[in-house]
């Protein structure tokens, strides 16, 4: 039970961040979690790549 009660306290503390970055403030708060929901740090990769690798292995089971 040690990693579920880390985990929480992790998300506990991230929580106490958030809030006292934006002084308790819910409507800027939800504000700036918007905010990152539309320019998240992180990029998902497309799959718009050939799949000629992907075809060559299919293949080669066939």
């Amino acid at each position: 039970m040690q990693v579920k009660n880390d985990i929480m306290q992790e998300v506990w503390r991230n929580r106490d961040q958030m809030a006292e970055r934006y002084e308790h403030n819910l409507d800027a708060i939800v504000a700036a979690m918007q905010e990152r929901e539309r320019n998240p740090l992180t990029v998902i990769v497309s799959n718009a790549r050939s799949n000629k690798g992907m075809q060559r292995t299919a293949n080669r089971y066939r």
